[in-house]
């Protein structure tokens, strides 16, 4: 048997449960449409046993509405701002898509757009519109419960700094960290 299995986390089947499961870091809003950060919510529940332990870390919306200088209730209905929003180089230099120079906030849903540009020495240059959905505490917290699970605890995080909870708007609080058990 693998170690690891590859698949589509909405709809993977793993025949066999577990005590615990990780996801962490924009797996759940990796994809914009809610129904499909629904199904890894509910593909997770079924692979674990009851009374499992779930931990999971979403990206912090209400930081990411604090510090927009871009934002738009629709984007489909303001593509100009898109359009001059500077597209970057973060994700292939830093990391730190929290840049608020570089993204444009649709409110209306949480969904964050960016231009990333990727440079490879024998290859030609790529530009590529990057989305993901972002959560604010409470709306992740109703959609695990809503799919079988309880809430033990939930803190606003720095990445790799779990242990230590910060205010929802402080700018190095860029994860929320949510322990769920299976109920």
């Amino acid at each position: 048997m693998n170690a690891f299995e590859e698949g589509d986390c909405r709809s993977i089947d793993l025949k066999k449960t577990a005590d615990l499961a990780l996801c962490l870091y924009d797996v759940v809003g990796s994809f914009v449409r809610e129904e499909d950060n629904r199904a890894i919510v509910k593909n997770i529940h079924r692979h674990l046993k009851r009374g499992a332990i779930l931990v999971l870390s979403v990206m912090n919306r209400e930081l990411t509405e604090h510090i927009a200088i871009h934002k738009v209730p629709v984007v489909a209905e303001h593509l100009d701002e898109l359009a001059r929003l500077k597209p970057s180089k973060i994700m292939q230099n830093s990391g730190n898509i929290f840049s608020p120079d570089y993204y444009l906030l649709e409110t209306s849903t949480g969904v964050v757009y960016r231009k990333e540009q990727f440079e490879n020495e024998d290859e030609l240059s790529a530009e590529y519109v990057i989305r993901d959905k972002r959560y604010d505490c409470d709306e992740i917290c109703n959609l695990l419960e809503s799919e079988g699970f309880g809430i033990l605890d939930k803190r606003y995080v720095q990445a790799g700094k779990w242990e230590n909870a910060l205010g929802a708007k402080e700018k190095s609080a860029k994860e929320i960290l949510i322990f769920a058990e299976k109920k």
